[in-house]
């Protein structure tokens, strides 16, 4: 069942969708960008942040950034794919960022730095 909100398809019941490298660059880039420039993110801030990405690129040019799946959960869309990857062991976004333990949180820390070179230059 596909549920059109705001744009952006929200899939139900349906079955694991594998991700495209291009999909993945783009989130594991995304993320490192974000934990860049806004410092500790969980699991959770990364869902909601990709969500919202998503949302906006939508509103501006018609077109989803990164052209996820999500689902409808009670406390937001959701991604499933990714929150299964960032729930467990990573691994679709292993040489982007791994789980750092801090305090009892836990957080998404980058083991890269972010790589800007593919972006349009400001002038």
């Amino acid at each position: 069942m596909y549920l059109n909100l705001s744009y952006i398809y929200i899939v139900e019941k349906e079955m694991y969708i594998k991700l495209t490298d291009n999909q993945i660059d783009k989130v594991g880039s995304s993320i490192v960008y974000l934990s860049g420039k806004i410092g500790k993110i969980t699991k959770t801030q990364a869902l909601k942040l990709i969500y919202i990405l998503d949302e906006l690129s939508i509103k501006k040019s018609g077109i989803p950034f990164f052209n996820l799946k999500y689902k409808v959960w009670k406390f937001g869309p959701v991604s499933e794919e990714l929150f299964i990857d960032l729930s467990s062991e990573i691994a679709m976004l292993k040489k982007y960022v791994e789980k750092s333990n801090e305090g009892g949180a836990s957080f998404l820390k980058p083991i890269i730095d972010f790589n800007d070179d593919e972006l349009p230059s400001k002038r």
